[in-house]
């Protein structure tokens, strides 16, 4: 499975699956900062911290029995 993605990302620097992914996490509006620096994407952020607060509940629920 990864020789085939190896193949198929392989000619062009801008098809590589590690570009590709950096391209769908980045935010659509404004992809750097000021600084030049990678802006995440507000949804992938926002999907991460819930996510951070549903496990952190769960494990703190879950031990408090």
């Amino acid at each position: 499975m990864f020789a085939s993605l190896e193949r198929a990302f392989k000619g062009d620097p801008e098809q590589s699956l590690m570009w590709q992914i950096t391209q769908k996490l980045r935010d659509p509006i404004r992809p750097e900062d000021t600084k030049g620096r990678f802006r995440l994407h507000p949804l992938v952020l926002a999907l991460g911290l819930l996510f951070l607060i549903v496990v952190g509940s769960f494990v703190y629920f879950g031990i408090q029995r």
